[in-house]
């Protein structure tokens, strides 16, 4: 299973030592590159951790309003199917790996 992930559960489980876990449960995680670059603000605990790991991924998204969209409908809590629709664009048109 593949889970998109934002800063706070990669810090806190970093700060208790227990960032292996995200792996243990979901295999491979994708961040957003501002997630990451928030990660590596500071003397944030998980700044060196999260440069090497072979089960996390760094995206940059592209397509600005399909991310604008997805935040709208979560904002007002609309349903799944919705977000899903959102979601599956995402990853079929405007990510792109570096």
């Amino acid at each position: 299973m593949i889970i998109v992930s934002d800063t706070t559960p990669i810090s806190e489980l970093a700060k208790v030592d227990h960032l292996d876990l995200l792996p243990k449960l979901f295999g491979k995680v994708v961040i957003p590159q501002g997630v990451f670059d928030e990660l590596q603000v500071g003397k944030h605990p998980a700044a060196k951790l999260v440069q090497n790991l072979s089960w996390l991924e760094v995206v940059t998204v592209d397509n600005q309003q399909l991310v604008k969209e997805l935040q709208l409908i979560l904002r007002h809590n609309r349903n799944r199917n919705s977000i899903f629709r959102i979601v599956k664009n995402v990853s079929n048109r405007s990510a792109t790996f570096p």
